[in-house]
């Protein structure tokens, strides 16, 4: 399965494997090597997220092998309980990759000067409130007196 149509908004390579010419047009979509020269860009991709539901789309894609499927090598991701701690880590370089909410690249970039790329939009109007079938809730008079965490 392609990675970017099994992702798709959520986590988008696009602009990486878009400049990526083998030559040889059957060849479209299969690993081929490296994707570049650059010695900062064979590094292994190494994945950082929350336990959100926002962070889904990279954790799917490492756990199904869409990474590898395109060339790429690629480390377990790492778990990290908080916005602060996964900035930290990217500014270190012990993640490479993983999903912010909006203003914190660009905080990153413009009042830190830390070299940041923006690879996709995953959604800028808010978040949704995700439930289990078990819950049987439909709408949200169905959550009242139930235990609910935000």
């Amino acid at each position: 399965m392609d990675l970017l149509a099994a992702v798709g908004g959520g986590l988008s390579l696009t602009s990486m494997l878009s400049s990526c010419d083998s030559g040889d047009e059957e060849k479209i979509g299969e690993a081929s090597g490296p994707l570049s020269d650059d010695p900062e860009l064979q590094e292994p991709v190494k994945i950082g997220y929350l336990p959100i539901t926002d962070s889904v789309p990279l954790v799917l894609a490492h756990a199904l092998g869409y990474f590898q499927d395109e060339g790429l090598a690629v480390e377990k991701p790492t778990l990290i309980r908080g916005w602060s701690p996964l900035v930290e880590a990217f500014i270190a370089n012990k993640v490479n990759l993983c999903h912010f909410l909006i203003p914190i690249p660009l905080w990153m970039r413009y009042n830190n000067d830390v070299k940041v790329k923006v690879m996709s939009w995953a959604h800028t109007n808010g978040s949704a409130i995700v439930v289990g079938k078990h819950t049987g809730a439909k709408d949200f008079s169905d959550l009242g007196g139930m235990q609910i965490a935000v």
